[in-house]
């Protein structure tokens, strides 16, 4: 074997290196992408939520699409729902599971539920 000729070493840095965590990733970046501008487009409507359907399938070789369900769904959950400190988004998020996975996305477009609670049992206790 000549000098020129490389030796694939397999060993888990290597194999990390071929992973298909860089696709995994782009594939988040793309859905955060899409999700902000739809986030950003309800909220200039005047909505204070967001309800997204979430892709089914992804063309990711070597993972099945239910792996990659569990990854990528749970890193949207993380940086939406994750406190701003933490590097999230702050934002109350649920995922439900009909026939297709829709992610629900609210946030506080005025005032809080407590707050807005309160303020209507300010009203209530001085009306007539």
């Amino acid at each position: 074997m000549s000098s020129k000729q490389r030796i694939d070493i397999v060993n888990i840095i290597e194999l990390q290196k071929k992973s298909v965590i860089n696709i995994i990733k782009t594939i988040i970046n793309e859905q955060v992408k899409i999700i902000d501008n739809a986030i950003i487009c309800a909220h200039h409507s005047g909505s204070n939520f967001l309800t997204y359907h979430l892709p089914l399938t992804f063309a990711i070789p070597n993972i099945n699409d239910a792996d990659a369900q569990i990854y990528i769904y749970s890193e949207l959950i993380k940086i939406y729902s994750n406190p701003i400190a933490s590097g999230g988004r702050g934002l109350k998020v649920n995922i439900e599971f009909i026939a297709k996975p829709i992610l629900h996305i609210q946030w506080i477009n005025g005032m809080s539920d407590t707050e807005k609670a309160d303020r209507i049992n300010i009203i209530k206790n001085h009306t007539k």
